[in-house]
């Protein structure tokens, strides 16, 4: 927490050092001086090896972080650039406006008395009296820097002092360094449950052929979703059922995510789904299982008129179908169906909660018998709830290895959780691309922010604070979700710290601190007021978590930073305000997706032209025109994501100014999404350019001719390549020498492609190469196989011709000796295996 906060004051120290002058020096050599004294700080928690200097350190955390928001504020009232010119303009004004009245006075006046002397020191007092009242000013914010300063003098004085004691102490042997090295299982362990699981599949999988309902009841925290997830992923289970979906309620729900969660996990949602009604929706889930035996898991149900707004479009077909229903409350439980199957989740006794401890501490390592005496104690103190224990298992599996700055970290990223809605799945890129806005995941020269991200959200998994959602044909983590309990603890923990707050009603924002620096309010606040923005603590926020129509008066949040909008509405994309231009402390804009208007008209040199100078993140903006005007205005843009709807001939596309891309001078990640291409092949592609330092290009139903590969593969940093959902089309692809040189990972989803021809000198760096759903293909070149940076080779749903050859190319390098290679095949296994059957032969 402490590491984060002194990161931020540093970063925002150096962009006022690196930004025009400061009118005064005495203001520069106070910034330097911040500048070097936070460098000191975040030395002092970078240096933790040791056990002294980390609880020297630790013991101080808390005025740390409060002298570093105190910085951060004061830093916040500095003027920008255009602020300076806007002070400079309106003190102009202002004289002009006491000079010209007094003048005209005097001149009056002295017709009548003839003496001007008296006026004319009244007009000298008064013209000498507003630089007076500027220096004032400036003299109260020099007075507020050289306090902080001086408080930090005494923080580092202090921390030394008891570094310096902790030292002595460990000397003489007065205290220990070290501490008791565990290890981390990492596996889910489901301990006590063996019969509930048992029953629950012998309900399931019994004779009985009418639609069941199998209720999992019990407090929070005592292993229902865990009971349940683990039935439903059993192999008895997946063979059982045609088709299988599972979809968390919670307390706050709407009918349509409900439906939508279903649907989505059976996979059969479309780019066009999102305009249609809850009864369209619960009609097409009617159809989509109707005829099929299905198992739906309805996870944290808290009223029984959750089940009513969905049960019709549950078919009973008389098949042997089920419905596993999780809730904390007897009442509910039993409502679907008063014969239905109901199974009690009752505490561990003190045997299985050690068991369980053990288990995810130790996995299958030896426990001292000292250790176990004192993990019998613990054990007990969790009184059987397993959330409780596997919680203090994950934090005690990393006693040894943890430092205070990573803990820090960690602790800022965990807190973090309390901004995101109730049970909702959090993507992980978004996650950690916040995380990494935020300061959390600071990079090293050994690894970048987003890695260090992928670290610490492992961690946190391996821990059992955070649960995995989704993963990837690889096995890598895509969405993952809270514990409703543990976010409960992070929302209240990040309040009592003024870390974050999570607002439940506009009652919630007026009772606010007036240092508020984050804030979330959806879902719980839908509409936002257009007041809400002119609160007093509303004044500080960084980063604003919402949904609802964002106001005109976003525009009065001077320091805000990063805006996440999440769209509720489903079908329709809002439009953001044309105020957002003006706000030029503005890096991360992070929609789902929104409209984005173009700025107000003005040009370079006038007074109301703003340009978003620190702006690094767009995304996702829908129907976004890349007008030359526009691009300038955001000139450090360095992550875009846009979309658009298929346009039927080349004029349509000129509209968006596409070919200015290339103009993002500092552009890394690009994705490019053209929504739900009709089948037709005469749907126009875009004109497109690409600027030179892109590194990571993603293309989604563009339907470029393979032809105008080059396009692509002359960029000289591209590192990753995903083409979707016929991002290129046409039966033959050759590459050729000369491109992708930097190229490590290509991923090729959804395309007619036929016949590729490649060779090992086509993509001479590539490590990792994805097949997915590529139906027509034929086979996997067999000079990709030669190339000899190529770990994994990945094929989705694909032909088992290409299955074949990739197993070839495995075979034929492990003749020469090249045990590296990996090929990997995923035939997904869902209702539609019959269709897949019928078209991969």
């Amino acid at each position: 927490m402490a590491y984060a906060a002194v990161t931020s004051v540093m970063q925002k120290t150096e962009q006022i050092l690196h930004a025009d002058g400061h009118q005064f020096l005495h203001k520069n050599l106070q910034i330097k001086s911040l500048l070097e004294k936070c460098s000191f700080l975040q030395s002092l928690l970078d240096d933790c090896s040791s056990e002294t200097t980390s609880q020297a350190v630790y013991s101080f955390e808390e005025q740390i972080m409060g002298a570093a928001y105190r910085a951060e504020t004061i830093i916040d009232h500095f003027p920008s650039r255009p602020e300076r010119e806007e002070n400079r303009n309106s003190f102009a004004r202002l004289i002009s406006t006491i000079r010209n009245p007094t003048r005209a006075f005097r001149d009056y006046t002295s017709v009548w008395v003839g003496d001007q002397s008296f006026f004319g020191r009244l007009i000298l007092a008064v013209l000498n009296l507003i630089p007076a009242l500027k220096i004032h000013v400036l003299g109260l914010q020099y007075q507020d820097m050289q306090k902080l300063l001086q408080d930090i003098d005494s923080i580092t004085e202090e921390v030394m002092k008891t570094k310096s004691i902790l030292e002595d102490l460990l000397s003489r042997n007065l205290v220990h360094d070290g501490s008791v090295g565990l290890a981390s299982s990492g596996k889910s362990t489901m301990v006590g449950f063996d019969d509930d699981s048992r029953k629950i599949k012998d309900q399931l999988t019994g004779s009985s052929s009418k639609l069941e309902t199998v209720s999992i009841f019990g407090m929070g925290g005592i292993g229902k979703t865990t009971l349940a997830r683990n039935v439903y992923e059993d192999p008895l289970i997946t063979q059982k059922f045609d088709t299988r979906a599972w979809v968390t309620v919670s307390a706050q729900y709407h009918v349509k995510d409900i439906l939508f969660g279903l649907l989505n996990s059976m996979k059969v949602l479309t780019d066009r789904t999102g305009g249609e009604s809850d009864e369209e929706l619960a009609d097409l889930l009617y159809k989509r299982l109707k005829g099929w035996r299905y198992l739906i898991v309805m996870d944290d149900v808290w009223e029984s008129k959750a089940w009513d707004c969905v049960k019709r479009s549950f078919p009973d077909d008389r098949n042997g179908s089920r419905v596993i229903l999780t809730t904390r409350l007897l009442l509910v439980a039993v409502y679907p169906d008063s014969c239905s199957s109901l199974h009690q989740m009752r505490f561990l006794n003190e045997n299985e909660s050690w068991n369980l401890l053990r288990q995810r501490i130790f996995a299958e390592g030896y426990c001292h018998p000292k250790l176990e005496e004192i993990g019998n104690k613990i054990a007990r103190n969790c009184l059987g709830l397993p959330l409780a224990i596997v919680v203090i298992a994950g934090l005690l599996s990393k006693v040894k290895k943890d430092t205070i700055l990573g803990e820090c970290c960690r602790k800022s990223c965990f807190l973090y959780m309390g901004a995101f809605p109730e049970d909702s799945e959090i993507p992980v890129s978004k996650l950690i691309s916040l995380w990494a806005a935020e300061g959390f995941t600071e990079q090293s020269t050994a690894k970048c922010s987003e890695e260090v991200g992928e670290e610490y959200l492992q961690d946190l998994i391996d821990r059992s604070l955070i649960l995995v959602c989704k993963r990837s044909s690889s096995g890598k983590i895509k969405t993952c979700s809270i514990h409703d309990l543990l976010r409960d603890l992070c929302v209240r923990q990040a309040l009592s710290e003024n870390f974050l707050h999570v607002a439940k009603s506009y009652t919630d924002l007026c009772q606010a601190n007036e240092t508020l620096c984050r804030l979330s309010v959806y879902p719980y606040v839908l509409f936002l007021p257009e007041t809400l923005y002119t609160m007093r603590s509303m004044s500080l926020v960084q980063t604003l978590l919402c949904t609802g129509q964002l106001p005109k008066s976003i525009s009065k949040l001077l320091n805000l930073e990063t805006i996440v909008h999440h769209n509720w509405t489903f079908g329709q994309y809002p439009s953001l305000p044309q105020e957002i231009w003006t706000m030029p402390r503005l890096r991360h804009l992070y929609l789902t997706p929104n409209f984005l208007p173009d700025p107000p008209t003005a040009q370079i040199n006038e007074e109301n032209y703003v340009r978003l100078e620190h702006l690094q993140t767009l995304s996702e903006v829908r129907g976004f025109v890349c007008k030359e005007e526009v691009l300038e205005r955001i000139p450090d843009l360095k992550k875009l994501e846009i979309s658009y709807d298929p346009v039927s001939s080349p004029e349509g596309w000129l509209y968006y100014h596409l070919e200015n891309l290339v103009n993002i001078q500092h552009l890394e990640t690009l994705k490019l999404l053209v929504k739900d291409p009709p089948m037709s092949r005469d749907i126009s592609p875009p004109v497109l350019a690409f600027p030179p330092k892109l590194k990571n290009l993603t293309l989604s139903g563009c339907r470029i001719p393979w032809e105008d590969m080059t396009i692509v593969g002359s960029l000289p940093n591209l590192e990753v390549l995903k083409l979707r959902n016929y991002a290129f089309q046409g039966a033959g692809w050759e590459t050729i020498d000369g491109e992708f040189c930097e190229l490590k990972f290509l991923l090729i989803e959804k395309t007619d492609l036929v016949q590729w021809t490649a060779e090992r000198t086509h993509f001479p760096r590539l490590e990792r190469l994805i097949l997915k759903e590529c139906f027509r293909l034929k086979e996997v070149p067999s000079g990709i196989g030669e190339i000899d940076t190529l770990n994994i080779i990945e094929l989705v749903d694909c032909r088992y011709s290409v299955e074949t050859s990739a197993k070839q190319i495995k075979e034929e390098q492990e003749s020469f000796g090249n045990d590296t290679l990996e090929v990997r095949v995923n035939a997904r296994r869902t209702f539609e295996d019959k269709f897949y059957t019928r078209i991969l032969r």
